[in-house]
């Protein structure tokens, strides 16, 4: 019915249920990463209504289910099981966090208000066509990792903290949009490492850079990426961590 870790034994757990959870514990929200109820159970809306973070429970929805609203979730972390297809997770501006909830290949989509998304980590994996930024987004860490799609739709927001692997092993791009602003970037380590078909940068972006900031590896495995100007070393200011 539902699964202990690696073993299959849900006498691990302390319930099996979020019901059963509830019956003990009527006012539980918060229960994220905690391994109390048992993974991989099947779960309907109005039983996780309510509750803000059950990361890492893995559930599983009734058979037939297009559509599953959580707008009570503040994180969406490992809530689902990688099992779950054919479905939209509708979300509220409660929730800041939500990786790996978008799944293109399984036809698994995330839906409703991002507003309140501000860590994109891993929200577009390997997505296949462009998805755009949540209008409140700080840090985005492998937020695109390996994307398929042929060019980013729009110029980057500015604010961003950390970019990290942003646009990691997205082969398609072939540019970069506009200028862009990291002028509040704190760390672009591999912002667009292994990107094998990149050939063109605006390299103007460097000048934007505050003292401290880290681009090093930036453009790693960047093979066909070109560079004609000369002075692009001058654009970087001092004290900028660009160390390969």
């Amino acid at each position: 019915l539902c699964d202990g870790p690696n073993t299959g034994n849900s006498s691990l757990y302390a319930y099996n249920s979020l019901s059963e959870l509830k019956a003990v514990f009527p006012n539980a929200k918060n229960i994220g990463y905690s391994h109390l109820v048992c993974k991989r159970g099947t779960y309907t809306e109005d039983e996780i209504a309510g509750f803000t973070d059950i990361s890492d429970l893995y559930a599983m929805l009734p058979t037939g289910t297009t559509t599953f609203n959580v707008p009570t979730l503040t994180a969406l972390d490992n809530v689902f099981d990688s099992g779950v297809n054919n479905v939209n997770i509708v979300i509220s501006n409660n929730c800041t966090f939500a990786p790996n909830v978008y799944d293109n290949e399984h036809n698994r989509f995330l839906t409703g208000d991002l507003s309140g998304i501000k860590n994109g980590y891993y929200l577009y994996n390997r997505a296949t066509q462009w998805q755009g930024y949540p209008e409140n987004l700080e840090s985005a860490p492998y937020m695109y990792n390996g994307a398929s799609f042929n060019e980013i739709g729009e110029p980057l927001p500015a604010g961003l903290t950390n970019t990290v692997f942003m646009f990691n092993r997205c082969n398609n791009i072939t540019s970069v949009p506009g200028v862009m602003d990291l002028s509040n970037c704190i760390n672009a380590y591999y912002m667009f490492g292994n990107c094998y078909n990149l050939t063109s940068v605006d390299y103007n972006f460097l000048k934007t850079l505050k003292p401290g900031s880290t681009i090093s590896y930036m453009f790693n495995g960047c093979n066909n990426l070109v560079c004609n100007d000369f002075n692009v070393f001058t654009y970087i200011p001092e004290g900028v961590n660009a160390y390969s």
